[in-house]
């Protein structure tokens, strides 16, 4: 009898307070939604040089809730995050891409700690499975240096970018160099070589390089 109660006690506590083991996970992300609340679809060209840090009038915030529902993995969190938890109004959604060689990519616009704009791309499988996490532009300052990374996308999924770090001015740079990204049909994301056009010398910083006046 008491083998009997102690058997019923635990089909109540399984099917009412279910473990982390036994708990269904959530379906693939919504798309649809995503794709109606993001600002942009399919760009080709992404470029934050212009734009003002962590200025996002005109963009639709991302919730928590939302956050949680793209099931990321703990490391491509810790790459959007860059801290262990979620903040409020720090992720808006940004663009919808349809253009990743038969992959979807959920772009997301945030803030690098007050100085600086980051697009980061998610990138899903149409069956919603997750894929990777590449960031695609971004742009910063701090004090008399600044920094860009821009790039476009072309055909099959190729996204080709270029990063500069210069001091003041863009006659006055620091590093310089160009490589691209292939998002293949199978889900997986290739880097090229990176091709140097200015290397940064780790010996000279750049605020005591002699750069070469131009005529």
């Amino acid at each position: 009898m008491i083998a009997l109660l102690l058997a019923s006690t635990w089909v109540y506590i399984a099917a009412n307070f279910p473990n982390s083991k036994s708990v269904t996970k959530e379906g693939p992300p919504n798309f649809q939604l995503m794709k109606k609340k993001s600002k942009f679809k399919n760009l080709k060209k992404f470029d934050l040089s212009k734009t003002i840090p962590c200025q996002f009038e005109g963009y639709q915030a991302m919730t928590k809730a939302e956050f949680n529902r793209l099931s990321l993995p703990l490391k491509a969190q810790k790459v959007l995050l860059r801290n262990d938890r979620f903040k409020e109004d720090a992720f808006y959604y940004y663009a919808f891409q349809e253009n990743l060689n038969g992959n979807y990519g959920i772009v997301i616009f945030s803030c690098l700690e007050g100085m600086g704009n980051e697009l980061t791309c998610l990138v899903y499988s149409k069956q919603g499975t997750y894929q990777g996490i590449e960031v695609l532009a971004y742009n910063g300052a701090d004090m008399d240096m600044v920094w860009n990374m821009k790039g476009t996308f072309g055909t099959k999924g190729k996204y080709k970018f270029e990063y500069k770090k210069y001091l003041g001015t863009e006659n006055q740079v620091c590093e310089w160099y160009k490589a691209s990204l292939k998002f293949s049909e199978n889900g997986t994301i290739a880097s090229s070589d990176t091709t140097y056009r200015v290397k940064e010398d780790p010996n000279v910083p750049c605020s005591e390089k002699k750069f070469k006046k131009k005529n």
